[in-house]
């Protein structure tokens, strides 16, 4: 899909579609900032009730071009989901997503009325999962000291050890708990760490304060699946969240922070927004 342009290039968003097109219609936001869609998030959704609307977020995985970050906000991410939205000719969408896909989701939700929200691994834009990850991987924390040697993360992107930086600063071992861990392809850790420290030096484009005031205008309801042992995300921040919204349903799981961890209840919660959306 043709979202915008740089000069002469056309800003291009892969987007895939799946399940029942006369369904309630979901769309599901992948993390990162640089992850991409995956096959598999589709099983989280009953095909018979749901049209399932996956995309990949600007620069990322089959999108073009990959890896910019000229225009690339959060802004115009909300801007993107909204034209996904007309194109299926849906009044309104649940938004569901994991990680960065769940900061992206509430600040759509903020301005967009939706049918509901399906949020795993919450992050509210806290300055506090690195220090988690430091307490419980000491060992990897002291690797990537001793590569960086102080360099910032354009530095290293820059020098000859980048492919170790980029490998070690996206280790999948802290987002998993009771499965086993999937890492990423040299594509995928390029998106993840080029538009990710494109957002994260620009803190997002938003602010914490922004979304904790936004939250009063999410009416719609919200289904939080949570590992209780993230590392990545502290539950304190879906916690944090939920309390501040008027129709939320948080549910802890032993698991960690990746959506493999949670497939069980991530399914239970999209079969029960099903229940109480009508689409007549």
């Amino acid at each position: 899909m043709h979202v915008d342009d740089i000069g002469d290039k056309k800003v291009e968003v892969y987007v895939q579609l799946s399940g029942n097109p006369r369904g309630i219609p979901v769309v599901y936001l992948h993390g990162g900032p640089g992850d991409h869609a995956e096959p598999e998030i589709r099983r989280l959704f009953n095909p018979r009730i749901y049209h399932i609307l996956q995309f990949d977020q600007r620069g990322c995985g089959r999108s073009r071009p990959a890896n910019h970050v000229l225009k690339n906000t959060t802004q115009l991410l909300i801007k993107d989901i909204e034209m996904i939205r007309q194109y299926v000719n849906a009044d309104k969408l649940v938004v569901a997503g994991g990680s960065w896909g769940t900061t992206l989701a509430l600040a759509y939700a903020i301005k967009h009325p939706c049918l509901g929200l399906i949020l795993r691994g919450v992050y509210d834009l806290s300055k506090g999962p690195d220090k988690v990850l430091g307490y419980m991987y000491p060992d990897l924390e002291a690797a990537i000291t001793k590569l960086t040697r102080g360099r910032s993360s354009a530095q290293m992107l820059r020098s000859h050890t980048r492919k170790a930086y980029m490998k070690m600063t996206n280790d999948p071992r802290p987002m998993y708990v009771t499965s086993p861990p999937h890492g990423d392809d040299l594509k995928t850790l390029m998106n993840l760490t080029l538009v990710g420290n494109h957002y994260d030096s620009n803190d997002f484009f938003l602010t914490k304060r922004a979304i904790y005031r936004g939250l009063k205008r999410i009416t719609c309801p919200v289904y939080i699946v949570q590992g209780r042992y993230d590392l990545v995300t502290p539950p304190v921040m879906a916690y944090n969240i939920c309390q501040k919204l008027k129709k939320c349903n948080l549910q802890f799981v032993p698991g960690g922070h990746t959506y493999h961890d949670l497939v069980d209840g991530l399914v239970k919660a999209s079969d029960d927004l099903a229940k109480n959306i009508s689409l007549t």
